[in-house]
């Protein structure tokens, strides 16, 4: 039954991010990003296996974002002027480079995890890399895993970079992603003092550590790290805006 309420759930956000992404970009971005901080730990929550929350929500939003630019650069030659600008912008040739330079080396480590075969062996081992004894398929899938982590960054780079066009878009996603960030430490102070297991492991919660709505203590440093930035410059942008109010 839990396992319902996550599949209905995930859906009807796919759904509703992929439709307001071909006709509204910006709205289907903004609703994205608030979930950023929001499903990672849902799968805990609802007690059932872990799925990328995330990950699925961004196929429905990159999806959407190219069905998006076909509509709105309908006809042979307008596609093709519209990808020419897209190409001619440092950015963007920066971020198609640096996917193509992580897929090669993704390519290399794979490679290599088969033992180079079938140039060195004469087939494939499932051996032990490490003290672990983490094999080599599980290798393999770690690092594909990883690898579509880097490339979904850098598609989501993209698609910010050719959705908001000015600061004050940029401004108004930091307002959503912050608000979205506040409910995951109101959450986080749920779990610190009423119920450490809420969205939590039994191996974190003998640590003494907690997750808030992140798949672990880890990951929730790492984002806070990240956001720390974005809510010190909104506090100067509010102040700045303040003062010239009064002025």
């Amino acid at each position: 039954a839990r396992s319902n309420i996550l599949y209905y759930l995930v859906n009807s956000l796919n759904i509703i991010i992929f439709i307001l992404t071909i006709y509204r970009p910006k709205i289907g971005l903004y609703v994205f990003i608030f979930f950023i901080p929001l499903l990672n730990s849902l799968p805990k929550i609802l007690g059932v296996p872990d799925i990328s929350v995330i990950l699925l929500l961004f196929f429905s939003l990159g999806l959407g974002f190219i069905i998006s630019i076909f509509k709105n650069t309908y006809g042979e030659k307008q596609f093709i002027d519209e990808r020419n600008k897209w190409l001619r912008m440092p950015i963007n040739r920066a971020i198609l480079f640096l996917i193509i330079l992580i897929g090669i080396s993704s390519l290399i480590v794979v490679y290599r995890y088969t033992n180079f075969y079938p140039f060195i062996t004469n087939g494939y081992y499932d051996l032990y890399v490490n003290v672990n004894k983490v094999g080599s398929t599980g290798s393999i899938f770690w690092t594909i895993q990883h690898f579509l982590n880097y490339i979904v960054g850098f598609l989501f780079l993209f698609i910010v970079i050719n959705t908001f066009k000015n600061l004050k878009e940029i401004l108004a996603a930091v307002i959503v992603l912050l608000s979205s960030t506040m409910i995951s430490v109101f959450i986080g102070f749920y779990q610190y003092f009423f119920n450490p297991l809420f969205g939590n492991i039994s191996f974190w919660l003998e640590m003494n550590r907690i997750n808030a709505t992140f798949t672990d203590p880890n990951s929730l440093g790492t984002y806070s790290l990240m956001v720390l930035p974005l809510f010190v410059c909104l506090i100067f942008f509010s102040r700045k805006w303040f003062i010239k109010f009064k002025t």
